[in-house]
């Protein structure tokens, strides 16, 4: 039998890794306009208040002081270490995607990083919904995978640069509705090469689907392309 130290040890190991597999904090902004919402990273206290149309960021040190003001009231906020660097961060949720605040540790501050699907945001082992990729960590590339109305689907292959998110290249589905089957088919799979901006592209590759081919391995692409994306 378990001695009490040793049954101590592992109810702390089993709340550790609920901890882990548990990360996402949603944050309902009707909370915040109760009260003010504070958080701790990195040993740094933080609040979200609202004046009235709104949305504040505050640090504390020995008074609370302004670092953000977000010009918009999210339905929700989030708060999950998405990068997988040990803090947390924070995105503002829209319909599909999040405006999303990494936590620079060196300035002691949140950072706009760019916008990310809220299923970064989201606890994959409940909706099975996959995070972004590590491909390499030293020049900090990502690849992610986001669905949409229609059948749609899109996967980014993007680096994260001093906290900012460069999309480099894009993959995704364009689809018909089959009113024989009742739902969605992809009928090509559409490889983007993203220049300076989401609108304006370079088609890389389309590839044509059938009714009867298997779902398009996005993954497997960009493990084994996304260099060449780069060395253009």
């Amino acid at each position: 039998m378990l001695s009490n130290k040793s049954f101590l040890v592992l109810l702390m190991l089993f709340f550790v890794c609920g901890l882990t597999y548990s990360q996402t904090k949603k944050i309902e902004i009707e909370t915040i306009e109760t009260r003010p919402y504070d958080f701790n990273v990195n040993k740094i206290k933080f609040r979200f208040r609202i004046d009235q149309d709104n949305l504040i960021l505050e640090r504390y040190n020995a008074t609370w002081i302004t670092t953000d003001t977000l010009e918009s009231l999210p339905p929700t906020i989030y708060l999950r270490d998405i990068n997988s660097d040990g803090f947390i961060d924070f995105g503002l949720a829209d319909k599909w995607m999040s405006e999303t605040f990494l936590f620079n540790p060196i300035l002691r501050k949140f950072v706009m990083s760019g916008f990310y699907s809220n299923a970064e945001f989201g606890d994959n082992l409940q909706t099975g919904a996959p995070h972004m990729v590590l491909l390499d960590s030293i020049r900090h590339m990502y690849f992610d995978y986001s669905t949409y109305k229609n059948g749609e689907w899109y996967s980014f292959l993007f680096q994260i640069k001093d906290f900012e998110r460069i999309d480099i290249a894009e993959i995704n589905n364009e689809t018909l509705f089959s009113k024989s089957g009742n739902e969605f088919i992809t009928t090509s799979i559409l490889i983007n090469k993203i220049l300076d901006n989401e609108d304006n592209k370079k088609l890389v590759t389309k590839i044509k689907r059938g009714r009867t081919d298997k779902p398009f391995n996005y993954k497997k692409y960009w493990t084994d392309n996304w260099k060449l994306f780069i060395n253009q």
